[in-house]
């Protein structure tokens, strides 16, 4: 197993876990203090999804040779979960993070050894583009 492999494998088990956690949680318990003193754990839980998002739109944008989406974008899509509610961010936190590690699933041994994102690349890489899933 890639050291790459090894990280899929522990994303996908640990997103699996909470998810299974979350889902049980009332709306009392996600307005609850989480262990960041100044969020509650539907923040944290938007926190995690927001950054799927905005990875998932990085490697996206590796593989097609494009500049990485850039703080703009990072801010356009913090900004969007911070004000949707509470159970919206459970619902986001699960549909996020399984869009992205099945991305990462999805990307072939050769995307997964050589797959960089940089805000100059112009030119994707034909082999790399094909990992990526339909």
């Amino acid at each position: 197993m890639s050291n790459a492999d090894a990280v899929i494998t522990a994303l996908r088990s640990g997103y699996e876990g909470l998810a299974d956690l979350v889902v049980t949680l009332t709306d009392a318990a996600l307005a609850m203090r989480s262990g960041a003193s100044e969020w509650d754990i539907s923040q944290v839980l938007s926190h995690l999804g927001s950054g799927a998002e905005i990875n998932q739109a990085t490697i996206t944008a590796a593989i097609a040779g494009k500049p990485n989406p850039g703080l703009d974008f990072a801010k356009s899509v913090w900004a969007r979960w911070d004000a949707i509610g509470r159970r919206d961010r459970v619902d986001g936190f699960q549909s996020t993070n399984e869009a992205l590690i099945s991305l990462y699933e999805g990307l072939d041994e050769h995307a997964r050894e050589n797959l960089r994102s940089s805000p100059a690349s112009s030119q994707p890489d034909p082999e790399v583009h094909e990992a990526l899933p339909a």
